[in-house]
């Protein structure tokens, strides 16, 4: 399903994610519950600012070209996400099965918009095509 549900403390409500792919994770902002990612299971990207209209930022991950073989022009099908995740900075970490731990500096310099989507790092150097499953970010961690 590409819906998420978010509970006002009376009633459920659903809002469209605007992912082409099944969600597989949401994160919420430590600093702005209203600021939400939702991240499909190839790896696109979209985001509320106000926890429930979504925008696309991207249909599938691009990289910044943080180690030799990226960016990469990969099929939109090809990434398997599987968690995206804040940390203490309020920065957003996903774990996938291709390139392995993604990170995204949520600073000024960077706008996440569709036209300027999130560009990724890999955080998983010397381990080509690592797999990874869940991204635990200890309270206070970052």
């Amino acid at each position: 399903s590409k819906t998420a549900w978010r509970y006002d403390g009376a009633a459920w409500t659903s809002h469209d994610t605007r992912l082409l792919q099944n969600l597989t994770s949401l994160a919420v902002d430590p600093g702005d519950v209203n600021r939400v990612f939702a991240l499909a299971v190839n790896g696109g990207v979209a985001r509320a600012l106000d926890g429930a209209t979504f925008t696309q930022l991207a249909p599938g991950p691009l990289f910044e070209g943080t180690q030799g073989w990226l960016p990469q022009p990969v099929s939109p099908n090809w990434h398997g996400a599987n968690n995206i995740s804040f940390d203490a900075r309020r920065d957003l970490w996903i774990a996938q099965g291709n390139e392995g731990v993604l990170y995204y500096d949520l600073g000024a310099d960077n706008p996440e918009t569709p036209a300027q989507p999130p560009r990724w790092r890999v955080r998983s150097l010397g381990i080509e095509e690592m797999v990874t499953h869940h991204i635990i970010v200890p309270k206070g961690g970052g």
